[in-house]
């Protein structure tokens, strides 16, 4: 029997595939599951993963994932993970500060690598599907800190939501700050450093600060 075949098979008879993933899922020396959110987990394989924080929070996985030592912390209430069908996390740490915030990502995106995403002050860090991501990243919806206007005493670094859109390649080491929008089909260049809109969909971003160094482009994982 190969892959797709037993994977038909287990979404055909859903109930004993989704007996057989939580058997394994919840076995305790395979994920640390003390202080765990609301979990709510498709046909989905979680390895090694941990969870801290606190309470009233919602994690959702769908069918076909795979989650490799990945960390869930949560400072907060009302705050949501919510992971796509066959998506792989290698070694992410899903960091949330703060109530009402929400991470997204979509099917079959892939992060292969140790990387951090960190959504706070009820910000929301959305990554659009079949994306691909090298290891390294860091993605930070705010600073954790206030920067303040001298005369006035206003906060001037107020948080804001980051969203990636389909198809988006992401090189190592890059790191992606608050505010930040990426356009369809684009590939960001190892070490860059993200800070704005970027609307072009099929172009290539480099650089600190990241700017547009190609366009008309596409990629495919596969070698060609």
């Amino acid at each position: 029997m190969n892959k797709e075949t037993l994977l038909a098979f287990l979404q055909k008879h859903r109930w004993l595939g989704k007996a057989l993933f939580a058997l394994h899922n919840r076995i305790p020396f395979v994920n640390r599951w003390r202080q765990a959110p609301e979990t709510r987990l498709g046909l989905s394989l979680l390895k090694g993963c941990r969870f801290s924080g606190g309470k009233g929070n919602t994690l959702v996985v769908g069918d076909f994932a795979r989650l490799n030592g990945c960390h869930f912390h949560f400072e907060g209430t009302g705050n949501k993970v919510l992971i796509g069908d066959r998506c792989l996390c290698d070694q992410t740490e899903f960091w949330i500060e703060g109530s009402g915030n929400t991470i997204t990502l979509g099917e079959h995106t892939a992060l292969c690598g140790k990387s951090q995403l960190a959504a706070l002050e009820g910000t929301e860090i959305t990554i659009g599907r079949d994306c691909l991501f090298a290891d390294s990243l860091k993605l930070r919806t705010g600073d954790s800190h206030s920067l303040l206007d001298r005369a006035t005493r206003q906060r001037v670094n107020p948080a804001a939501s980051i969203t990636i859109g389909d198809h988006v390649w992401i090189g190592t080491n890059v790191t992606v700050l608050k505010g930040t929008r990426v356009a369809d089909k684009c590939m960001i260049g190892a070490c860059a450093l993200l800070s704005g809109q970027y609307e072009t969909p099929n172009c290539v971003l480099a650089g600190v600060p990241a700017k547009q160094v190609r366009e008309g482009i596409d990629w495919t994982s596969a070698l060609i």
